[in-house]
């Protein structure tokens, strides 16, 4: 929990996420950040501080 906010990561040791201008168009990641948006929360997609990998952050507000 951080501020009334539910964190989630997910964190991999694999070979991360390729630049934007080399990745294939796809559903996937931007379907991810869209349904965090439309309940109000955020998701991120960092390179892991290792160098190596991938974080996906996902912030969700907890609703009473």
């Amino acid at each position: 929990m951080e501020d009334q906010r539910i964190l989630m990561e997910i964190a991999d040791d694999g070979c991360g996420l390729p630049p934007a201008n080399e990745m294939r168009p796809g559903n996937g990641l931007h379907n991810m950040k869209t349904r965090a948006t439309e309940v109000g929360g955020t998701c991120e997609f960092l390179k892991h501080e290792s160098g190596t990998g991938t974080i996906i952050r996902l912030k969700v507000p907890v609703r009473p």
